[in-house]
């Protein structure tokens, strides 16, 4: 569709990490941003609920992908707000980012997903 293309093409262009999944919680879209954010390529339709390598809470522990805001937020069907936490990216790296959108849940019921931007 024309307004997909459109909204993907402004997507594209802002300088936060924003991705979409599907109602299962599968990558469906994810901008450049993303790459910067995380230092990999999510793979669309194969990576489930977070385009980060791996998560870890801010006390530092291990936080599964399928414990992360988006899959609570798909799994309660409530949006997430005031999250902070630590993305490790594959060199070892780590960076702490906030939620700075909670995950959209509008049109559940849809192809459409939730959306999430994170903020370095």
């Amino acid at each position: 569709m024309a307004e997909d293309q459109a909204l993907r093409k402004t997507l594209d262009e802002l300088p936060a990490a924003i991705y979409v999944t599907d109602t299962d919680g599968v990558i469906t879209y994810f901008n450049p941003a993303c790459i910067d954010f995380t230092s990999r390529r999510p793979e669309v339709g194969a990576d489930r609920w977070c385009v980060t390598w791996r998560l870890y809470t801010n006390a530092g522990d291990f936080l599964p992908h399928e414990e992360c805001p988006m899959a609570e937020a798909i799994n309660t069907r409530r949006p997430i707000r005031g999250v902070t936490a630590v993305a490790e990216r594959p060199d070892g790296t780590r960076v702490t980012f906030d939620l700075i959108r909670p995950p959209f849940l509008t049109g559940m019921a849809s192809s459409r997903g939730p959306s999430i931007c994170w903020k370095m």
